[in-house]
């Protein structure tokens, strides 16, 4: 996972924003990885908005389409 915090202007204010990418192995059968899941609840607690973009492999277990 990579995140970023940024400060950008919204609707004529500054706020910090923060910008992740995760990547979810397909090998791995929990759907959200702990580490994604902490930062989510970071960005909650400190009212930060994050904009997380997912990336998973199309033969994710969840998905059953295994070799």
């Amino acid at each position: 996972m990579v995140a970023v915090t940024s400060v950008v202007d919204f609707q004529g204010a500054r706020t910090n924003l923060v910008v992740a990418l995760a990547y979810f192995l397909h090998t791995v059968a929990n759907v959200s990885p702990l580490e994604v899941q902490e930062h989510i609840k970071v960005c909650r607690a400190v009212r930060l908005p994050l904009i997380l973009e997912c990336d998973a492999n199309a033969h994710h277990t969840v998905r059953r389409f295994g070799k």
